[in-house]
């Protein structure tokens, strides 16, 4: 079996980490004191790694790690409970040496395991591990894809798409949405500006999808006030002409001193008051 310094009892004893984001990914973690792959609800993002998509890969992965592996002076009060601190060496700050892609470089220099970045504990010794976590929590609002909610009122709101980085508009109904949404495309933008799809966990075509949807019912506006204005435009066309038709063309002639009166062209002439039968 592996030594307690080993990577492969590292991930099994790191505790779970739902991280600072707030997605819902079902997720699997072993558990070291009940010695059981527990599932749990990852945020969806910073996670560290004893996060497995399934039951089967986690017990795979840390199956025969006990805490009765560890000797006594690992255990509090020589207990069966494991001082995780001291027995997981992911835990420490290393300082006086190149931080790895797999770690976290501490403000001062120091390393730590990048896993361990805004998991509500400070492992650098001068907090810049926890330091940017506050901008961590208000960007996975612009990760989330766009929520329109079971409610069947409809306002329009702005979502931000990290993978093309511009707002696009979307339906809302009015209950149940996500942080995705925002009242205009100034306020989406000035928010999400910075976000990019490496901040992003959720999958891509999701957004894709609410993009394409998104133009589709922006052409379909657009044909729809197009269509409408035309019709508008034909009914009062009509209707001019209508009324023009029923307007009589009259006009005084004069025929041998007589004054006649043309009523329009379907009339019968109609002769004045001072006109006598022949």
């Amino acid at each position: 079996m592996d030594s307690p310094e080993s990577p492969h009892i590292d991930h099994c004893l790191v505790p779970k980490k739902v991280g600072p984001c707030r997605g819902s990914f079902p997720r699997w973690h072993y558990n070291a004191l009940t010695e059981k792959c527990e599932k749990f609800t990852f945020g969806g993002c910073n996670p560290n790694r004893n996060n497995y998509l399934s039951e089967e890969e986690c017990n795979q992965a840390c199956d025969q790690v006990s805490v009765d592996s560890f000797p006594p002076s690992t255990r509090i009060g020589g207990g069966n409970v494991p001082k995780l601190t001291k027995l997981v060496s992911v835990l420490d700050e290393e300082c006086g040496k190149p931080c790895g892609p797999e770690n976290f470089t501490c403000a001062n220099g120091c390393c730590i395991d990048k896993a361990l970045e805004c998991d509500q504990v400070s492992q650098c010794s001068d907090g810049s591990d926890e330091g940017q976590c506050a901008n961590s929590i208000a960007a996975s609002h612009c990760t989330q894809p766009p929520v329109t909610g079971p409610c069947r009122n409809s306002h329009t709101m702005w979502y931000y798409n990290p993978y093309e980085q511009i707002c696009s508009r979307f339906n809302y109904g009015g209950c149940q949405g996500n942080d995705n949404q925002f009242d205009t495309m100034e306020k989406c933008l000035t928010f999400c500006n910075k976000i990019t799809e490496k901040d992003v966990f959720a999958n891509r075509a999701t957004f894709e999808k609410w993009s394409h949807d998104s133009q589709s019912v922006s052409i379909a506006i657009a044909v729809a006030l197009g269509l409408a204005i035309l019709i508008l435009l034909a009914v009062l066309g009509y209707c001019w002409l209508k009324d023009r038709k029923k307007q009589p063309r009259r006009q005084h002639v004069s025929a041998n001193g007589t004054h006649l009166l043309y009523v329009d062209d379907t009339e019968k002439l109609v002769y004045n008051s001072t006109t006598k039968p022949i």
